[in-house]
């Protein structure tokens, strides 16, 4: 149900209304350690919310529909709301679950000017996951540089190892995954990738790339990215401490 009142201009948001609303929650539901989504606003004089969408002016929802968006799973609530930032150029949710912040080693980002908004925890997720807005450059920056954190921190497990023997593919393989979630930035995806990949069995690299890497990257062709990956692979066993940095 909607709101009878709004008519067909759906509530343009002006400056004022924007002042009015508060962050509850995000767009869909977060299934892996990190990444961003659209923010879910309520507006705090009458309670009504809106689903975000990409174009066009959004649907305003009473308050008794907001139990069923969440029980379908197509908005998921954080157990504190937060003011909507109306500085922040293009705002997104950025959420991340602590086991990416540990393998980052970052911590979250402290209060600022390109961080308005505090930090709050995610309802209903099974692990500590927490979540805040900012405008969706400053997110993807910060999603970069942890993603860059991890990967480095799997080329200095591999080279740490005094042969290919001792390297741990499935943590390895476990931290690249992590990281592909966070990168936004095309050269650093494609590095990740094929270190994903390098610590799969090779049966398996032929069928992740065409489900996944290939719809990423069009123009590379299953050639090009084998030999990356071989390459790799094979520097592994010649000398884990002499690998280069495709």
């Amino acid at each position: 149900m909607t709101n009878p009142v709004l008519g067909i201009d759906q509530r343009v948001h002006t400056e004022s209304r924007q002042n009015a609303m508060e962050i509850i929650g995000l767009n869909g539901e977060p299934l892996v350690e990190c990444g961003t989504s659209l923010p879910v606003l309520k507006y705090t004089e009458d309670g009504f919310f809106h689903v975000p969408v990409i174009k066009g002016l959004p649907i305003h929802h009473h308050p008794d529909e907001l139990a069923g968006f969440v029980q379908n799973k197509s908005i998921t609530m954080f157990n504190a709301t937060i003011p909507f930032p109306t500085s922040a150029e293009r705002p997104r949710v950025v959420f991340a679950n602590k086991a990416f912040i540990d393998l980052a080693e970052q911590g979250l980002p402290e209060h600022s000017e390109d961080w308005p908004c505090a930090w709050v925890t995610v309802k209903d997720q099974g692990v500590q996951m927490f979540a805040t807005c900012a405008s969706e450059n400053v997110a993807k920056k910060w999603l970069d540089a942890c993603a860059k954190i991890i990967l480095e921190k799997f080329d200095q497990t591999i080279t740490s190892a005094e042969h290919e023997s001792g390297i741990d593919r499935e943590s390895l393989h476990r931290y690249a995954d992590i990281a592909l979630c966070a990168a936004t930035n095309r050269s650093l995806r494609f590095r990740l990738w094929v270190r994903y990949c390098a610590m799969m069995k090779p049966e398996k690299v032929r069928r992740m790339f065409d489900t996944l890497f290939n719809k990423e990257f069009t123009r590379c062709p299953w050639e090009n990215f084998q030999e990356r990956v071989n390459r790799f692979v094979e520097q592994l066993r010649i000398h884990p401490a002499g690998i280069a940095q495709p």
